[in-house]
């Protein structure tokens, strides 16, 4: 957020912000005149921009090779449950694969205009957005070097980490990775 309103020469501290939880918190706020700018994510920012509101810019340029989907899991659960957390892995995997072919395009944006109840054309320019622009989901279940470096300079600036930054290998187990793509 820092570099997208600095790329517009403001700081933080220019601005007041109101936290909302969700993206459709944020957009009734916008809607409903609570708030005068928002961050949204799609399909909501199709929806703000059908009901007359600027668009003020894309993320993308800031987020550039940064995840938007890590795995989570207890060490100690991981530990006794490899196989489950193995077969997840390896169901993820064929999904963003699948995803990611777009002769799937239609039956990928069915499925979110079922499960998401949006608008067709929204859900269909939200596939063309995270798939499509930004290749949001990892196709081989890792991060790049670049992206442990964006998200761990982001932790130090917001002092959740100090320098020196650990090694990725504290915070990512990429044995399961490994083991799912054999």
């Amino acid at each position: 957020m820092e570099a997208f309103i600095g790329s517009a020469g403001l700081k933080a501290s220019d601005l007041d912000f109101v936290y909302a939880k969700a993206t459709q918190d944020r957009l009734a706020a916008l809607l409903s005149g609570g708030v005068d700018a928002a961050i949204l994510y799609p399909p909501s920012t199709f929806r703000a921009g059908a009901a007359g509101f600027t668009y003020l810019g894309d993320i993308e340029p800031y987020l550039k090779d940064f995840p938007f989907t890590v795995w989570a899991a207890n060490t100690d659960w991981a530990a006794k449950n490899r196989e489950a957390l193995l077969s997840y892995t390896r169901a993820y995997s064929r999904a963003v694969h699948w995803l990611y072919d777009f002769k799937n395009k239609d039956q990928a944006v069915d499925i979110l205009v079922k499960y998401s109840k949006q608008d067709r054309k929204d859900s269909a320019d939200t596939y063309d957005y995270f798939v499509g622009k930004l290749r949001a989901f990892s196709a081989n279940g890792r991060i790049s070097s670049e992206s442990y470096k964006r998200m761990t300079d982001a932790l130090v600036l917001w002092g959740d980490l100090t320098v020196p930054v650990p090694a990725a290998s504290k915070f990512f187990d990429l044995s399961f990775v490994d083991a799912a793509w054999k």
